[in-house]
């Protein structure tokens, strides 16, 4: 009797968790748990290793950091708002009283490492950004 209630337990338990995938898989195109940190731009590099880096936070919460092209490398003008993710698009919505118009980002890679997207709208172009 033991035996056949151990079989039927972990049949049960082998079984849930292979259907447990579903839409909260983090493979899933709107799932954020790859999203939420710091990415980093590689393109500009102040003197003392600053750089411009955009930060996702819970609840779509974003924030857009800029380190001015002057001599004061440590001087950041935040840029913040919110943002919506559908699939492999974000629309950023920046605070109104900043004057930035929205921005649209398509994903072309999502990896916890490396984060490339073409933007449209308040920074066209193509970015790569780095996380570590």
């Amino acid at each position: 009797m033991k035996r056949i209630l151990f079989l039927l337990s972990t049949t049960f338990l082998i079984l849930l968790a292979c259907s447990s995938g579903g839409t909260n898989n983090s493979s899933s195109n709107d799932d954020n748990t790859l999203l939420m940190r710091k990415w980093y731009d590689n393109c500009c590099h102040c003197s003392n290793g600053n750089r411009d880096y955009y930060e996702f936070l819970a609840p779509n919460i974003f924030r857009h950091y800029v380190y001015p092209s002057s001599n004061d490398c440590n001087y950041i003008l935040p840029e913040y708002g919110t943002f919506t993710r559908n699939g492999n698009i974000i629309v950023l919505k920046y605070d109104p009283s900043l004057g930035i118009t929205d921005a649209i980002l398509t994903i072309e890679t999502l990896t916890a490492s490396t984060f490339s997207f073409v933007a449209t709208g308040a920074f066209g172009g193509h970015y790569v950004l780095t996380s570590y």
